[in-house]
């Protein structure tokens, strides 16, 4: 790695361009290390709220909406491809007869304990310019922006 600084242009300075430029960053990162496990971040997402909504009795496709702000198709879309690879199933909900809910299975357990590790490994190199403090004062002030604008 080279020591010269990159100029970032005046125009990049906003939040919003910030952001957006840190999201293309780690999406990318993301990309090429979840390659091997064979999921899409969201999916990975979809998955690990999956995985801990088991202990709820399960989680429907409309929650599943909701926490990832994504439309009920793209979710429908991302559920299919999960169940497709084997990595959940779907019951009838008893409370609501239009609504499925969603659990994992052995395999999809085991695929999102991987992707845990594999986002956190690749979280944890991208922002190692950073000390302790300085994440979790990260952290708690973009859940404090997402929170407040959902």
């Amino acid at each position: 790695m080279s020591n010269h600084k990159i100029l970032i242009p005046e125009f990049e300075q906003t939040f919003g361009d910030l952001l957006s430029a840190l999201n293309n960053m780690i999406s990318k990162k993301h990309r090429l290390a979840l390659r091997e496990l064979d999921i899409t971040s969201l999916q990975g997402i979809e998955l690990s709220f999956i995985v801990e909504s088991e202990k709820n009795g399960g989680t429907s496709q409309s929650v599943i909406c909701e926490l990832l702000s994504v439309t009920p198709p793209a979710v429908l879309k991302m559920t299919l491809e999960l169940e497709e690879k084997g990595l959940i199933y779907r019951v009838d909900n008893p409370n609501d007869k239009r609504s499925q809910l969603l659990f994992p299975t052995e395999e999809g357990r085991q695929a999102s304990r991987e992707f845990r590790e594999i986002i956190v490994d690749v979280d944890n190199r991208i922002f190692s310019v950073c000390t302790e403090e300085e994440k979790m004062n990260l952290i708690n002030i973009l859940a404090k922006v997402v929170q407040a604008n959902r």
